[in-house]
Protein backbone atom coordinates (compact mmCIF):
# COMPACT_ATOMS: atom_id res chain seq x y z
CA UNK A 1 0.00 0.00 0.00
CA UNK A 2 1.29 3.32 -1.22
CA UNK A 3 -0.44 7.05 0.11
CA UNK A 4 0.87 9.62 -2.37
CA UNK A 5 0.29 13.42 -2.13
CA UNK A 6 1.48 16.34 -4.61
CA UNK A 7 1.94 18.25 -1.71
CA UNK A 8 1.94 18.87 2.36
CA UNK A 9 -0.90 20.14 4.04
CA UNK A 10 -2.04 20.01 7.63
CA UNK A 11 -4.90 18.02 6.40
CA UNK A 12 -2.85 14.85 5.58
CA UNK A 13 -2.12 14.01 8.86
CA UNK A 14 -2.08 10.31 8.41
CA UNK A 15 -4.20 7.95 10.86
CA UNK A 16 -2.95 4.25 11.49
CA UNK A 17 -4.32 1.95 8.52
CA UNK A 18 -5.52 -1.57 9.72
CA UNK A 19 -5.52 -3.67 7.45
CA UNK A 20 -8.45 -6.93 8.11
CA UNK A 21 -8.80 -10.33 6.84
CA UNK A 22 -6.70 -13.45 6.03
CA UNK A 23 -3.41 -12.83 5.83
CA UNK A 24 -0.37 -13.56 7.73
CA UNK A 25 2.41 -10.77 8.26
CA UNK A 26 6.33 -11.39 8.72
CA UNK A 27 9.70 -9.44 9.04
CA UNK A 28 11.94 -9.29 6.03
CA UNK A 29 14.93 -7.18 5.08
CA UNK A 30 13.42 -4.28 7.51
CA UNK A 31 10.11 -4.51 6.06
CA UNK A 32 6.73 -5.96 6.69
CA UNK A 33 5.87 -8.53 4.23
CA UNK A 34 2.03 -9.53 3.87
CA UNK A 35 1.48 -13.15 3.01
CA UNK A 36 -1.24 -16.00 2.55
CA UNK A 37 -2.06 -17.08 6.48
CA UNK A 38 -0.64 -19.55 8.11
CA UNK A 39 -2.22 -22.50 10.34
CA UNK A 40 -0.90 -21.93 14.22
CA UNK A 41 1.13 -24.12 16.37
CA UNK A 42 2.22 -24.30 19.30
CA UNK A 43 4.51 -21.28 19.99
CA UNK A 44 4.77 -17.78 19.34
CA UNK A 45 2.08 -16.24 17.52
CA UNK A 46 5.01 -13.72 16.13
CA UNK A 47 7.02 -16.16 14.70
CA UNK A 48 3.98 -17.55 13.02
CA UNK A 49 2.95 -14.58 11.01
CA UNK A 50 0.26 -13.20 13.65
CA UNK A 51 2.74 -9.92 15.36
CA UNK A 52 -0.05 -7.74 15.19
CA UNK A 53 -2.87 -10.12 16.05
CA UNK A 54 -4.92 -8.95 19.17
CA UNK A 55 -7.61 -11.39 18.84
CA UNK A 56 -7.56 -15.40 20.54
CA UNK A 57 -6.19 -18.90 19.21
CA UNK A 58 -7.85 -22.35 20.08
CA UNK A 59 -5.95 -25.04 20.95
CA UNK A 60 -7.59 -28.20 20.58
CA UNK A 61 -6.65 -31.61 22.76
CA UNK A 62 -8.73 -35.02 22.46
CA UNK A 63 -8.59 -36.11 26.14
CA UNK A 64 -8.60 -39.64 26.91
CA UNK A 65 -10.03 -40.30 30.71
CA UNK A 66 -9.54 -43.47 32.20
CA UNK A 67 -11.94 -45.25 34.36
CA UNK A 68 -9.77 -45.08 37.28
CA UNK A 69 -9.72 -41.44 37.15
CA UNK A 70 -9.88 -39.47 40.80
CA UNK A 71 -8.87 -36.61 39.51
CA UNK A 72 -8.07 -34.30 36.03
CA UNK A 73 -6.14 -31.32 35.48
CA UNK A 74 -5.23 -30.02 32.72
CA UNK A 75 -1.82 -27.47 33.30
CA UNK A 76 -0.45 -24.62 31.08
CA UNK A 77 2.98 -24.83 29.89
CA UNK A 78 5.34 -22.33 32.27
CA UNK A 79 5.69 -21.09 28.78
CA UNK A 80 3.17 -19.05 27.88
CA UNK A 81 1.77 -15.46 26.78
CA UNK A 82 -1.70 -14.34 27.12
CA UNK A 83 -3.88 -11.54 28.53
CA UNK A 84 -6.22 -14.60 29.38
CA UNK A 85 -7.11 -18.06 29.03
CA UNK A 86 -10.19 -20.07 28.84
CA UNK A 87 -10.51 -23.53 29.07
CA UNK A 88 -13.72 -25.64 27.14
CA UNK A 89 -14.99 -28.74 27.69
CA UNK A 90 -16.60 -30.77 24.63
CA UNK A 91 -17.43 -27.25 23.47
CA UNK A 92 -18.34 -26.02 27.02
CA UNK A 93 -16.75 -23.04 28.65
CA UNK A 94 -15.76 -24.17 32.23
CA UNK A 95 -13.74 -21.52 33.17
CA UNK A 96 -10.35 -19.55 33.13
CA UNK A 97 -7.13 -21.21 33.70
CA UNK A 98 -3.96 -19.12 34.38
CA UNK A 99 -5.40 -16.58 36.30
CA UNK A 100 -3.98 -16.88 40.37
CA UNK A 101 -4.49 -20.69 39.79
CA UNK A 102 -1.03 -21.45 39.04
CA UNK A 103 -1.32 -22.38 35.90
CA UNK A 104 -4.08 -25.23 36.62
CA UNK A 105 -7.39 -26.08 36.36
CA UNK A 106 -9.51 -28.99 37.88
CA UNK A 107 -11.49 -30.31 34.96
CA UNK A 108 -12.44 -33.91 37.66
CA UNK A 109 -16.58 -32.15 37.40
CA UNK A 110 -16.83 -32.00 33.56
CA UNK A 111 -14.17 -34.88 32.68
CA UNK A 112 -15.83 -38.50 33.36
CA UNK A 113 -14.26 -41.78 31.81
CA UNK A 114 -14.17 -41.40 28.37
CA UNK A 115 -12.71 -39.11 25.64
CA UNK A 116 -13.72 -35.81 25.59
CA UNK A 117 -12.38 -32.30 23.75
CA UNK A 118 -10.91 -29.81 25.46
CA UNK A 119 -9.69 -26.67 24.10
CA UNK A 120 -7.73 -23.95 25.25
CA UNK A 121 -8.59 -20.36 24.19
CA UNK A 122 -5.50 -18.51 24.68
CA UNK A 123 -5.86 -14.06 24.08
CA UNK A 124 -3.28 -11.72 22.99
CA UNK A 125 -3.57 -8.11 23.78
CA UNK A 126 -3.82 -5.02 22.06
CA UNK A 127 0.19 -4.15 22.93
CA UNK A 128 1.38 -5.40 19.72
CA UNK A 129 -1.38 -3.82 17.73
CA UNK A 130 -1.36 -0.50 19.05
CA UNK A 131 2.12 -0.29 20.40
CA UNK A 132 4.47 1.42 21.77
CA UNK A 133 6.86 -0.74 19.31
CA UNK A 134 9.89 1.27 19.44
CA UNK A 135 11.04 1.37 23.43
CA UNK A 136 11.46 -2.10 24.55
CA UNK A 137 13.18 -0.55 27.72
CA UNK A 138 10.00 1.09 28.94
CA UNK A 139 7.14 -1.54 31.16
CA UNK A 140 5.63 -4.12 28.95
CA UNK A 141 2.46 -4.09 30.66
CA UNK A 142 1.45 -0.35 30.73
CA UNK A 143 1.35 2.03 27.58
CA UNK A 144 1.09 6.26 28.57
CA UNK A 145 1.14 9.14 26.53
CA UNK A 146 4.87 9.56 26.92
CA UNK A 147 6.13 5.88 25.75
CA UNK A 148 4.87 7.28 22.01
CA UNK A 149 7.98 10.10 22.04
CA UNK A 150 11.17 7.27 21.44
CA UNK A 151 11.52 6.49 17.66
CA UNK A 152 13.86 6.40 14.93
CA UNK A 153 15.53 9.46 14.43
CA UNK A 154 15.75 9.35 11.07
CA UNK A 155 13.34 6.91 8.91
CA UNK A 156 11.07 3.88 9.32
CA UNK A 157 12.15 1.50 12.18
CA UNK A 158 13.56 -2.28 11.04
CA UNK A 159 10.99 -4.28 11.08
CA UNK A 160 12.82 -6.69 13.03
CA UNK A 161 13.72 -3.94 16.06
CA UNK A 162 10.06 -3.70 17.16
CA UNK A 163 9.29 -4.68 20.43
CA UNK A 164 6.51 -7.17 20.39
CA UNK A 165 5.48 -9.71 22.80
CA UNK A 166 5.23 -13.45 22.27
CA UNK A 167 1.60 -14.31 22.97
CA UNK A 168 0.92 -17.58 22.35
CA UNK A 169 1.72 -20.94 24.28
CA UNK A 170 5.37 -21.80 24.24
CA UNK A 171 4.56 -25.78 24.97
CA UNK A 172 1.82 -27.93 24.62
CA UNK A 173 -1.04 -28.18 27.90
CA UNK A 174 -0.83 -31.14 29.78
CA UNK A 175 -3.69 -33.27 31.27
CA UNK A 176 -2.90 -34.78 34.41
CA UNK A 177 -5.03 -37.68 35.85
CA UNK A 178 -4.81 -39.38 39.67
CA UNK A 179 -5.97 -42.91 39.66
CA UNK A 180 -8.05 -44.28 42.49
CA UNK A 181 -5.43 -47.18 43.78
Amino acid sequence: MTLTADRFDVLLEVEPVYLRGSFSVRASGGTWLVEPPFPIVVGSWTGQGYPFYPGAFRYSYSVAVPEQAASVHAVLPTAFEATGCAIYVDGRRVGLIGVDDGGRADLSPYLKAGTHDVAIRVCGGLKNLLGPHHDPDRSRRTAWPNMWRKAPKFGRPAAESYDLIAYGLGDHVRFEAVLNS
